[in-house]
């Protein structure tokens, strides 16, 4: 895997403890992944920050220059549209990705179907090229621009871990959610992969996804 090189950096550059890492952290998952982060940053000797932020928000912090170090929970691929970071291992939970269709309820839509999407979501940019796309603030616009007929489907994102949504709303599909950091941040990375590996060895990993990610 491309970020076992990493692991050879382990004692070779000495972890920064003055100056915790801020990581842009999704409102949805603060909560549920906080005491994960805690325990995996804990035993790497490494602070940590969240900064809460919508999806939006927080792509925002992480275009702008030294606002945060990363991002506490994102899809496989985010690092293709902002390649300064790096996907951190394994990943720690699941976000669940769910629809809210205006008429025709099968998923995948026919081709030509408008689709709302809340700013942020990157499972839309990566997986519905073939529609047209409207981006939305927040929920409750979407849900406004749905019954007015303006969209066809509006999607939207939770950790999997939480209980499932009533009908109307339906779920589409998971996806793996991970911790990205920013490259620069090399002796940290190389700690954080690490413990993620002694703890995968060793059952650590699973019983925490366990402990905390439950449905709650």
């Amino acid at each position: 895997m491309k970020w076992i090189g990493w692991l050879l950096l382990v004692g070779l550059t000495p972890v920064a403890h003055a100056t915790p890492l801020k990581l842009a952290a999704a409102v949805e998952h603060t909560a549920i992944l906080r005491p994960f982060i805690h325990d995996w940053f804990g035993r790497a000797g490494i602070d940590f920050q969240l900064i809460p932020c919508t999806y939006a928000r927080c792509e925002k912090l992480i275009e702008a220059d030294h606002a945060v170090d990363g991002d506490m929970a994102r899809i496989k691929g985010f690092d293709q549209t902002y390649p300064h970071l790096l996907q951190i291992g394994a990943p720690i939970s699941e976000a669940a990705i769910y629809g809210q269709p205006r008429d025709n309820p099968n998923w995948p839509p026919a081709k030509g179907t408008v689709i709302g999407c809340l700013r942020g979501i990157q499972w839309c940019e990566r997986f519905l090229g073939n529609y047209q796309v409207i981006w939305l603030n927040d929920e409750k616009q979407g849900l406004a621009q749905l019954h007015r007929g303006k969209v066809d489907w509006l999607i939207k994102m939770r950790p999997a871990s939480q209980p499932a949504l009533a009908s109307p709303w339906q779920k589409i599909t998971k996806e793996q959610v991970f911790l990205y950091l920013d490259k620069k941040h090399r002796a940290e990375i190389a700690a954080l992969l690490k413990v993620q590996l002694a703890f995968i060895n060793n059952g650590r990993w699973l019983a925490m996804q366990q402990q905390y990610l439950s449905a709650i």
